[in-house]
């Protein structure tokens, strides 16, 4: 690949050992969260159940990008080549989160419309489909096109975008698939908040939270990766937050989609030791939000009858969409 970095002055006091700081911090947090989450889901069996498999392809792209960060440290010969390998392969993950979050979009929407449990479960294989051949048909057209991402700043041993010649089809294809990602989501949570509502399940708009956390981190490396194709650097203030948002990016998901209210009432109903003064009322509700199968709230045929089945395969409507709108809310 033709080296076409540049040597680049920060603009400002902060200098790049800032920046690498604040990268090391953010990429350790959003490692630890992915992380126990994972270890969450593990110990409590939620891959069985079919939302949370895909969280927990959220979660492990994100936790896979934010460990990244270290790999790339511990080469101690980085050339603009090997940072420009790690860039790809973070665009990868990157890629691959926004892939899985749409595709959680649409699995609620099939749930929530009443589809066969068989036929909806069948649908994660599409997804992991999705989520691992889109990323990869980005990040070889950037290899065909010898697309330039990230440069080695040599003074302070750092990886960082390459703000003097990126190229545009970088900036053009994030931008397209962050687009596509977003009006996915947006379009089928609004016919998820149609849903609920006409059972009375008031959701309001919280179900936007989703695209709209992937606006705000995504808007920062957009616009980095703009002001690269023009060759204008920007202020040392925005570096650190552009590379700060993604690995938010990967916290804020943890949070939304892996820390839901049906999780967390299982994780309370696990950690909880004695449950002797609890009043009647409260049993029941921890009990509704349980990620085990309850037969009092499936049907009774074979298709939802093996473990990892929840209420939201119920034939009872309100009972489906309210145990849904607590896996998303």
């Amino acid at each position: 690949m033709e080296n076409i970095c540049q040597p680049m002055v920060l603009q400002g006091t902060i200098s790049y050992e800032s920046i690498k700081i604040v990268e090391i911090v953010s990429a350790g947090l959003a490692a630890l969260f992915g992380l126990l989450f994972l270890m969450l889901a593990v110990s409590f069996k939620f891959y069985k159940e079919f939302l949370f498999k895909i969280v927990i392809g959220i979660t492990t792209t994100g936790l896979l990008f934010s460990i990244t960060p270290f790999i790339r440290s511990q080469i101690h010969t980085s050339t603009d080549v090997t940072c420009n390998i790690f860039g790809l392969i973070e665009i990868y993950w990157a890629f691959a989160s926004l892939c899985w979050c749409s595709c959680f979009a649409h699995a609620v929407h099939l749930v929530a419309k009443g589809g066969n449990p068989r036929n909806v479960e069948r649908h994660f294989w599409y997804y992991l489909s999705i989520s691992t051949t889109v990323p990869a048909a980005c990040v070889t057209y950037f290899i065909l096109t010898e697309s330039s991402l990230n440069c080695y700043e040599s003074s302070t041993l750092y990886c960082r975008i390459n703000y003097n010649n990126i190229d545009l089809q970088v900036f053009l294809v994030s931008m397209v698939v962050w687009l596509c990602s977003c009006l996915v989501m947006i379009v089928f949570y609004k016919n998820i908040r149609k849903e609920m509502n006409s059972c009375g399940l008031n959701v309001k708009h919280r179900v936007y939270v989703f695209p709209l956390v992937s606006l705000v981190c995504w808007l920062p490396q957009l616009y980095g990766y703009l002001q690269a194709y023009f060759s204008q650097v920007p202020p040392a203030w925005f570096i650190i937050i552009q590379t700060a948002s993604l690995y938010l990016y990967g916290i804020l998901n943890v949070l939304l989609y892996g820390f839901c209210k049906r999780a967390r009432a299982e994780c309370l109903r696990r950690f909880t030791k004695n449950q002797i003064r609890e009043s009647q009322d409260q049993k029941e509700d921890i009990k509704q939000y349980s990620l085990l199968p309850d037969t009092s709230m499936l049907g009774e045929t074979k298709s939802t009858d093996y473990g990892g089945r929840v209420a939201y395969f119920s034939y009872n409507r309100t009972v489906c969409l309210s145990s849904l709108r607590d896996s998303i809310v």
